[in-house]
Protein backbone atom coordinates (compact mmCIF):
# COMPACT_ATOMS: atom_id res chain seq x y z
CA UNK A 1 0.00 0.00 0.00
CA UNK A 2 2.07 3.15 -0.76
CA UNK A 3 0.24 5.28 1.11
CA UNK A 4 1.10 3.42 4.03
CA UNK A 5 4.35 3.13 3.01
CA UNK A 6 4.49 7.10 2.98
CA UNK A 7 3.02 7.60 5.79
CA UNK A 8 5.53 4.83 7.64
CA UNK A 9 8.53 7.29 5.87
CA UNK A 10 7.19 10.26 6.91
CA UNK A 11 7.02 9.15 10.75
CA UNK A 12 10.96 7.72 10.12
CA UNK A 13 11.75 10.87 9.07
CA UNK A 14 10.32 13.09 11.62
CA UNK A 15 11.73 10.94 14.62
CA UNK A 16 15.26 11.24 12.94
CA UNK A 17 14.56 15.08 12.72
CA UNK A 18 13.73 14.67 16.44
CA UNK A 19 16.87 12.66 17.06
CA UNK A 20 19.34 15.37 14.96
CA UNK A 21 17.44 18.23 16.90
CA UNK A 22 18.11 16.61 20.79
CA UNK A 23 20.47 13.92 20.58
CA UNK A 24 24.24 12.60 19.43
CA UNK A 25 25.30 11.63 16.12
CA UNK A 26 26.13 8.06 17.94
CA UNK A 27 22.35 7.62 19.68
CA UNK A 28 20.91 8.97 15.80
CA UNK A 29 23.19 5.63 14.20
CA UNK A 30 22.01 3.27 16.72
CA UNK A 31 18.41 4.26 16.75
CA UNK A 32 18.97 4.66 13.22
CA UNK A 33 20.37 0.68 13.17
CA UNK A 34 18.05 -0.47 15.84
CA UNK A 35 15.05 0.42 13.23
CA UNK A 36 16.68 -0.74 9.70
CA UNK A 37 17.30 -4.72 11.91
CA UNK A 38 13.14 -4.14 12.81
CA UNK A 39 12.67 -3.66 9.62
CA UNK A 40 14.59 -6.57 8.08
CA UNK A 41 13.11 -9.10 10.94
Amino acid sequence: DPAAAARLLGAALTEELDLLSGKSAKALIAAREERFLGIGG
